[in-house]
Protein backbone atom coordinates (compact mmCIF):
# COMPACT_ATOMS: atom_id res chain seq x y z
CA UNK A 1 0.00 0.00 0.00
CA UNK A 2 1.36 3.37 -0.80
CA UNK A 3 2.31 6.36 1.92
CA UNK A 4 -0.38 8.83 1.98
CA UNK A 5 1.01 12.83 1.72
CA UNK A 6 -0.37 15.94 2.81
CA UNK A 7 -0.50 17.47 0.22
CA UNK A 8 0.68 17.19 -3.72
CA UNK A 9 4.20 15.72 -3.83
CA UNK A 10 6.82 14.17 -5.97
CA UNK A 11 9.33 11.63 -4.19
CA UNK A 12 12.23 10.13 -6.32
CA UNK A 13 14.12 6.64 -5.03
CA UNK A 14 17.66 6.18 -5.98
CA UNK A 15 18.28 2.43 -6.42
CA UNK A 16 21.34 0.52 -8.29
CA UNK A 17 21.16 -2.34 -10.70
CA UNK A 18 21.80 -4.86 -8.46
CA UNK A 19 20.55 -4.41 -5.22
CA UNK A 20 17.59 -1.84 -3.82
CA UNK A 21 20.39 0.87 -2.15
CA UNK A 22 21.31 4.37 -3.66
CA UNK A 23 24.70 3.92 -3.79
CA UNK A 24 26.93 1.88 -5.87
CA UNK A 25 30.61 0.25 -6.36
CA UNK A 26 32.16 0.52 -9.76
CA UNK A 27 36.23 0.75 -10.81
CA UNK A 28 37.46 3.11 -13.84
CA UNK A 29 36.58 2.49 -17.09
CA UNK A 30 33.24 0.93 -16.01
CA UNK A 31 29.81 3.30 -15.71
CA UNK A 32 28.15 3.14 -12.33
CA UNK A 33 24.12 2.64 -13.46
CA UNK A 34 21.42 3.79 -11.13
CA UNK A 35 17.43 3.56 -11.66
CA UNK A 36 15.42 6.70 -9.92
CA UNK A 37 11.85 5.31 -9.07
CA UNK A 38 9.52 8.35 -9.38
CA UNK A 39 6.33 8.89 -7.68
CA UNK A 40 3.49 11.49 -7.99
CA UNK A 41 1.02 12.01 -4.51
CA UNK A 42 -2.05 13.61 -4.12
CA UNK A 43 -2.75 14.58 -8.06
CA UNK A 44 -4.89 12.92 -10.93
CA UNK A 45 -3.66 12.16 -14.05
CA UNK A 46 0.10 11.59 -15.17
CA UNK A 47 2.29 14.70 -15.47
CA UNK A 48 6.16 15.11 -16.35
CA UNK A 49 8.39 14.35 -13.43
CA UNK A 50 11.75 16.07 -14.39
CA UNK A 51 15.02 15.47 -12.78
CA UNK A 52 18.09 17.59 -13.02
CA UNK A 53 21.32 18.61 -10.70
CA UNK A 54 21.93 21.74 -9.24
CA UNK A 55 23.04 24.75 -11.08
CA UNK A 56 25.68 25.17 -8.73
CA UNK A 57 26.75 21.46 -9.05
CA UNK A 58 29.73 20.06 -11.49
CA UNK A 59 30.34 16.21 -11.39
CA UNK A 60 33.57 14.83 -9.44
CA UNK A 61 36.38 14.70 -11.74
CA UNK A 62 36.73 11.33 -14.13
CA UNK A 63 32.82 11.44 -14.03
CA UNK A 64 30.48 11.90 -16.90
CA UNK A 65 26.91 11.49 -17.28
CA UNK A 66 25.73 9.22 -20.57
CA UNK A 67 23.23 11.55 -21.13
CA UNK A 68 23.22 14.72 -20.30
CA UNK A 69 20.52 16.27 -17.31
CA UNK A 70 17.59 17.51 -17.09
CA UNK A 71 15.53 14.23 -17.87
CA UNK A 72 11.83 14.04 -17.82
CA UNK A 73 9.66 11.08 -17.64
CA UNK A 74 5.66 11.02 -17.45
CA UNK A 75 4.52 9.53 -14.53
CA UNK A 76 1.16 7.70 -13.21
CA UNK A 77 -0.22 8.83 -10.08
CA UNK A 78 -1.70 5.46 -9.45
CA UNK A 79 1.29 3.49 -9.87
CA UNK A 80 3.95 3.12 -7.21
CA UNK A 81 6.53 3.79 -8.61
CA UNK A 82 5.13 5.62 -11.51
CA UNK A 83 8.26 5.99 -13.63
CA UNK A 84 11.81 4.43 -13.54
CA UNK A 85 14.39 6.59 -15.20
CA UNK A 86 17.62 4.83 -15.46
CA UNK A 87 20.88 7.25 -15.35
CA UNK A 88 24.38 6.11 -16.14
CA UNK A 89 27.84 7.99 -15.09
CA UNK A 90 31.02 7.19 -16.70
CA UNK A 91 33.82 6.72 -14.80
CA UNK A 92 37.34 7.53 -16.31
CA UNK A 93 41.03 7.26 -15.01
CA UNK A 94 40.76 10.77 -13.89
CA UNK A 95 38.17 9.63 -11.28
CA UNK A 96 39.94 9.86 -7.20
CA UNK A 97 39.67 6.21 -5.73
CA UNK A 98 38.32 4.77 -2.62
CA UNK A 99 36.45 8.08 -2.10
CA UNK A 100 32.56 7.99 -1.62
CA UNK A 101 31.67 10.81 -4.25
CA UNK A 102 27.52 12.54 -3.49
CA UNK A 103 25.79 13.32 -6.45
CA UNK A 104 22.88 15.46 -5.41
CA UNK A 105 19.59 15.31 -7.42
CA UNK A 106 16.46 17.47 -7.94
CA UNK A 107 13.11 15.59 -8.68
CA UNK A 108 10.42 18.37 -10.13
CA UNK A 109 6.25 18.58 -11.17
CA UNK A 110 4.62 20.98 -11.97
CA UNK A 111 3.20 23.26 -8.77
CA UNK A 112 4.90 20.47 -6.69
CA UNK A 113 8.23 21.76 -4.29
CA UNK A 114 10.71 20.29 -5.56
CA UNK A 115 12.46 17.37 -3.58
CA UNK A 116 16.30 16.35 -3.38
CA UNK A 117 17.88 12.83 -3.50
CA UNK A 118 21.60 11.89 -3.84
CA UNK A 119 23.32 9.35 -5.41
CA UNK A 120 26.15 7.75 -3.56
CA UNK A 121 29.59 6.16 -5.94
CA UNK A 122 32.53 4.56 -4.53
CA UNK A 123 35.21 4.37 -7.20
CA UNK A 124 38.03 1.45 -6.96
CA UNK A 125 40.92 0.82 -8.38
CA UNK A 126 40.96 -1.93 -11.71
CA UNK A 127 42.39 -4.68 -10.24
CA UNK A 128 40.23 -4.14 -6.89
CA UNK A 129 38.03 -7.80 -5.87
CA UNK A 130 35.80 -6.16 -3.19
CA UNK A 131 32.15 -6.72 -4.64
CA UNK A 132 30.31 -6.43 -1.74
CA UNK A 133 30.68 -3.97 1.14
CA UNK A 134 28.63 -1.49 4.01
CA UNK A 135 28.89 2.39 3.62
CA UNK A 136 27.68 3.95 6.85
CA UNK A 137 25.53 7.34 5.81
CA UNK A 138 24.62 7.55 9.47
CA UNK A 139 23.39 6.63 12.76
CA UNK A 140 19.34 5.94 13.82
CA UNK A 141 17.54 4.74 16.64
CA UNK A 142 15.69 1.45 15.22
CA UNK A 143 12.35 -0.14 17.16
CA UNK A 144 11.98 -4.08 16.12
CA UNK A 145 8.69 -4.80 15.22
CA UNK A 146 9.09 -8.34 14.37
CA UNK A 147 11.66 -11.27 14.32
CA UNK A 148 11.52 -14.37 13.27
CA UNK A 149 11.03 -17.83 15.49
CA UNK A 150 8.67 -21.11 15.31
CA UNK A 151 5.91 -18.80 16.81
CA UNK A 152 6.30 -15.28 15.27
CA UNK A 153 7.69 -15.33 11.74
CA UNK A 154 8.19 -11.80 9.77
CA UNK A 155 7.19 -13.59 7.54
CA UNK A 156 6.12 -16.88 6.29
CA UNK A 157 9.21 -18.88 4.97
CA UNK A 158 11.33 -16.45 6.19
CA UNK A 159 15.07 -17.08 7.27
CA UNK A 160 15.97 -17.53 10.94
CA UNK A 161 18.28 -14.11 10.55
CA UNK A 162 14.73 -11.92 9.51
CA UNK A 163 14.25 -8.77 11.59
CA UNK A 164 11.41 -5.94 10.81
CA UNK A 165 11.52 -2.80 12.39
CA UNK A 166 11.38 1.03 11.66
CA UNK A 167 13.42 4.09 12.54
CA UNK A 168 12.35 6.34 15.24
CA UNK A 169 15.16 9.11 15.33
CA UNK A 170 16.60 11.37 12.86
CA UNK A 171 19.87 10.26 10.87
CA UNK A 172 23.07 11.22 13.24
CA UNK A 173 26.93 11.34 12.50
CA UNK A 174 27.62 9.69 15.66
CA UNK A 175 26.59 6.97 17.77
CA UNK A 176 27.09 9.05 21.09
CA UNK A 177 24.32 11.54 19.61
CA UNK A 178 21.74 8.93 19.75
CA UNK A 179 20.09 9.35 23.01
CA UNK A 180 16.50 7.98 21.49
CA UNK A 181 15.67 4.65 23.61
CA UNK A 182 18.19 5.11 26.32
CA UNK A 183 16.22 4.75 29.68
CA UNK A 184 16.91 2.32 32.50
CA UNK A 185 15.87 -1.39 31.27
CA UNK A 186 16.57 -2.83 34.82
CA UNK A 187 14.27 -2.14 38.08
CA UNK A 188 15.87 -1.29 41.39
CA UNK A 189 14.12 -3.20 44.43
CA UNK A 190 14.43 -2.58 48.07
CA UNK A 191 15.68 -5.59 50.41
Amino acid sequence: MAPQRDKPAVTCYPTNSEQTYPFVSTVIGQQAKYELKLDLWGVGGTQDVTVSVPDTYTLPTGFEWVNTPPWTRGTDPTKHPGAKLQLNLKVNSGAITNTLQTIPLVVSAAGMEPQGCELYVLVEDAGSTVKDYVEILGYAAVEITGYYNNENPVNPGQSANAVRGRVVSELMSSPPDLTYGLRARLIPWDH
